[in-house]
Protein backbone atom coordinates (compact mmCIF):
# COMPACT_ATOMS: atom_id res chain seq x y z
CA UNK A 1 0.00 0.00 0.00
CA UNK A 2 1.37 3.53 -0.85
CA UNK A 3 0.88 6.14 1.65
CA UNK A 4 0.74 10.05 0.30
CA UNK A 5 1.83 12.73 2.22
CA UNK A 6 -0.88 15.94 2.79
CA UNK A 7 1.40 18.24 1.23
CA UNK A 8 3.05 17.02 -2.21
CA UNK A 9 6.29 18.36 -3.29
CA UNK A 10 5.23 20.48 -5.55
CA UNK A 11 3.64 22.08 -2.87
CA UNK A 12 6.65 21.84 -0.76
CA UNK A 13 8.81 23.89 -3.63
CA UNK A 14 5.67 26.48 -4.00
CA UNK A 15 5.96 27.40 -0.39
CA UNK A 16 9.90 27.59 -0.52
CA UNK A 17 9.39 30.08 -3.39
CA UNK A 18 6.92 32.19 -1.27
CA UNK A 19 9.29 32.25 1.82
CA UNK A 20 12.43 33.64 -1.00
CA UNK A 21 10.48 35.57 -2.44
CA UNK A 22 8.74 37.14 1.31
CA UNK A 23 12.84 37.35 2.81
CA UNK A 24 14.04 39.09 -0.64
CA UNK A 25 11.30 41.86 0.07
CA UNK A 26 10.86 42.15 4.26
CA UNK A 27 14.68 41.79 4.92
CA UNK A 28 15.80 44.72 6.81
CA UNK A 29 19.65 44.31 4.88
CA UNK A 30 17.70 44.46 1.60
CA UNK A 31 16.26 47.69 2.12
CA UNK A 32 18.45 50.26 0.69
CA UNK A 33 18.19 53.27 3.16
CA UNK A 34 17.98 55.69 0.29
CA UNK A 35 18.67 55.92 -3.42
CA UNK A 36 19.30 58.92 -5.31
CA UNK A 37 17.61 59.97 -8.28
CA UNK A 38 18.98 59.83 -11.43
CA UNK A 39 18.62 61.21 -14.98
CA UNK A 40 20.62 59.91 -18.27
CA UNK A 41 21.22 61.60 -21.17
CA UNK A 42 22.08 60.79 -24.39
CA UNK A 43 24.19 62.89 -26.86
CA UNK A 44 25.46 62.64 -30.56
CA UNK A 45 29.16 60.74 -28.85
CA UNK A 46 28.22 60.09 -25.31
CA UNK A 47 25.93 58.80 -22.71
CA UNK A 48 26.17 61.02 -19.58
CA UNK A 49 24.74 59.97 -16.04
CA UNK A 50 23.89 62.71 -13.94
CA UNK A 51 22.43 61.73 -10.49
CA UNK A 52 21.81 64.22 -7.18
CA UNK A 53 23.81 63.45 -4.05
CA UNK A 54 23.65 66.24 -1.59
CA UNK A 55 25.13 66.48 1.33
CA UNK A 56 28.38 63.90 -0.18
CA UNK A 57 31.64 64.58 -1.07
CA UNK A 58 33.52 62.82 -4.10
CA UNK A 59 35.76 61.15 -1.43
CA UNK A 60 32.34 59.45 -0.03
CA UNK A 61 31.23 58.05 -3.99
CA UNK A 62 32.89 55.25 -6.02
CA UNK A 63 32.57 54.45 -9.55
CA UNK A 64 32.99 51.38 -11.42
CA UNK A 65 32.36 49.99 -14.35
CA UNK A 66 32.54 46.16 -15.03
CA UNK A 67 31.36 43.91 -17.59
CA UNK A 68 28.85 46.42 -19.31
CA UNK A 69 27.67 47.14 -15.82
CA UNK A 70 28.32 50.50 -14.44
CA UNK A 71 28.13 50.99 -10.56
CA UNK A 72 28.00 53.95 -8.40
CA UNK A 73 27.94 53.76 -4.33
CA UNK A 74 28.24 55.73 -1.49
CA UNK A 75 27.71 56.65 1.95
CA UNK A 76 26.11 59.70 3.17
CA UNK A 77 26.13 60.41 7.16
CA UNK A 78 23.29 62.19 8.52
CA UNK A 79 23.60 63.12 12.24
CA UNK A 80 21.58 61.12 14.47
CA UNK A 81 19.25 61.55 17.10
CA UNK A 82 18.84 64.82 19.93
CA UNK A 83 22.31 66.64 21.39
CA UNK A 84 21.98 68.57 24.25
CA UNK A 85 22.33 71.44 21.94
CA UNK A 86 19.36 70.49 19.74
CA UNK A 87 16.59 68.28 19.28
CA UNK A 88 15.50 66.67 16.42
CA UNK A 89 11.96 67.75 15.95
CA UNK A 90 11.22 66.44 11.96
CA UNK A 91 13.85 64.26 9.77
CA UNK A 92 12.91 63.63 6.26
CA UNK A 93 16.74 63.40 5.01
CA UNK A 94 18.29 59.66 5.55
CA UNK A 95 21.91 58.43 5.62
CA UNK A 96 23.26 55.41 4.84
CA UNK A 97 24.85 53.64 2.00
CA UNK A 98 23.72 53.47 -1.83
CA UNK A 99 24.56 51.38 -4.83
CA UNK A 100 23.27 52.05 -8.13
CA UNK A 101 23.86 49.78 -10.86
CA UNK A 102 23.18 50.26 -15.07
CA UNK A 103 23.23 48.16 -17.75
CA UNK A 104 26.01 49.72 -19.99
CA UNK A 105 24.26 49.53 -24.23
CA UNK A 106 26.86 47.87 -26.94
CA UNK A 107 28.64 50.63 -28.75
CA UNK A 108 30.45 52.37 -25.39
CA UNK A 109 33.89 52.67 -24.80
CA UNK A 110 34.11 51.91 -21.14
CA UNK A 111 37.54 52.24 -20.85
CA UNK A 112 37.14 55.81 -21.78
CA UNK A 113 34.21 56.82 -19.19
CA UNK A 114 34.64 59.75 -16.97
CA UNK A 115 33.17 61.56 -13.72
CA UNK A 116 32.96 64.76 -12.12
CA UNK A 117 31.63 65.81 -8.97
CA UNK A 118 30.22 69.12 -8.58
CA UNK A 119 27.84 70.91 -6.71
CA UNK A 120 26.46 67.81 -4.94
CA UNK A 121 25.60 66.09 -8.81
CA UNK A 122 27.67 63.35 -9.77
CA UNK A 123 28.24 63.45 -13.66
CA UNK A 124 29.24 60.25 -15.36
CA UNK A 125 30.66 60.75 -19.13
CA UNK A 126 29.99 57.32 -21.08
CA UNK A 127 31.49 58.36 -24.49
CA UNK A 128 30.30 55.73 -27.48
CA UNK A 129 32.58 54.04 -29.22
CA UNK A 130 34.28 55.13 -32.89
CA UNK A 131 31.73 53.22 -35.54
CA UNK A 132 33.47 51.17 -37.42
CA UNK A 133 33.73 52.68 -40.97
CA UNK A 134 33.61 51.12 -44.27
CA UNK A 135 36.53 50.95 -46.53
CA UNK A 136 37.71 50.06 -49.73
CA UNK A 137 40.24 47.48 -50.12
CA UNK A 138 42.67 47.62 -53.49
CA UNK A 139 42.66 44.41 -55.24
CA UNK A 140 46.56 44.01 -55.97
CA UNK A 141 48.04 41.95 -58.77
CA UNK A 142 50.68 40.06 -59.11
CA UNK A 143 52.56 38.24 -56.28
CA UNK A 144 50.40 35.76 -53.90
CA UNK A 145 50.06 37.24 -50.11
CA UNK A 146 51.86 35.36 -47.42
Amino acid sequence: MTYRSLISLPTLALRRDFDQIFDDVFAPQAIPAWSPSVDILETKDALVLEADLPGLSAKDLQVQADDRVLTISGTRTVAEGDTPEQRVRLRERVGGTFRRRFQLPKGVDASQIQATFTDGVLRVRIPKAAEAQPRTITVNTGAAIN
